[in-house]
């Protein structure tokens, strides 16, 4: 692992989340059992659950949930998205914010 990899994970274990093993959803200890052992982490989750046009655009309708210590019950809110805006707002700052090598590592396998 190198040092801007280091940094990344140890910035998201100083706020509480746990990396899964990769290749796996885990259940945020890191183990790669994907068990849930009660010492999870904060977790976020995005679900895509609708796209189609809008104007002349894609638009993309978003579910999102948050915990900060689960089991407790999340916040959870919807939004829709245009294409430009998931990938200004979201795609390009994970990216630059990870660096090129630890974003292919993490999502060089995704679709």
């Amino acid at each position: 692992m190198d040092s801007a990899e280091e940094d990344v994970e140890q910035y998201f274990r100083d706020i509480g989340f746990l990396p899964a093993a990769a290749g796996t959803s885990g259940d945020g200890d890191g183990d790669g059992d994907d068990g849930d052992d009660g010492a999870r982490g904060p977790q976020l989750e995005i679900r895509v659950t609708r796209h189609g046009p809008d104007g002349s655009c894609t638009a993309y309708e978003l579910e999102c949930a948050f915990a900060r210590r689960p089991p407790q019950a999340p916040a959870e809110w919807s939004t829709k998205l245009r294409m430009k805006q998931l990938n200004e707002q979201l795609h390009e700052v994970v990216k630059r914010e990870l660096g090129n090598e630890p974003y292919a590592k993490y999502f060089g396998r995704t679709p």
